[in-house]
């Protein structure tokens, strides 16, 4: 467990450009420092009801963050928070399933987070030098690559 007050170190530097995107991108961030769980607030592309993406980020850099669509009022995942899993240019989308964003940059991809997880990729320690699936290292660039693959989702996987 990294201490809490590195991983608020490195959400300092990060957090901004995040927030830049998301007001460029139409998204709202807020972090829960208390509780270290980065909300990221938007607009399903087409059914335009709310979005919520949320992150637990304890032990950030060391171990990704815990990427998730969840239910806007009572912040669990359901199939209908979950926006639906599209190809995206012919590649699978990060969008896997519910509570699972499939990506190195997210633990709930990873079996050793969760046995239910669709990867046995090793430890999440290695997550950012991992050169194979879609790439993003900073808190940013993960929401801009989940975005990008919303936007091809036709609906609610519930």
């Amino acid at each position: 467990m990294i201490p809490v007050e590195v991983t608020l170190a490195h959400l300092a530097d990060e957090l901004p450009p995040a927030e830049q995107w998301a007001k460029a991108a139409g998204w709202q961030l807020q972090l829960d420092a208390d509780e270290l769980v980065l909300e990221a607030a938007t607009i399903h592309p087409v059914d335009h009801q709310p979005l919520l993406l949320l992150a637990g980020v304890d032990s950030y850099r060391a171990l990704p963050p815990s990427w998730r669509f969840a239910d806007p009022e009572t912040k669990i995942a359901t199939p209908r928070a979950t926006p639906s899993r599209e190809s995206v240019h012919g590649a699978a989308s990060v969008i896997y399933g519910v509570g699972v964003i499939c990506a190195h940059f997210s633990r709930t991809a990873y079996k050793g987070y969760d046995p239910g997880a669709p990867h046995d990729w090793g430890g999440m320690l290695s997550w950012e030098s991992v050169s194979e699936g879609v790439q993003a290292h900073v808190l940013a660039e993960m929401l801009a690559v989940i975005d990008q693959h919303l936007r091809f989702s036709k609906g609610r996987l519930g």
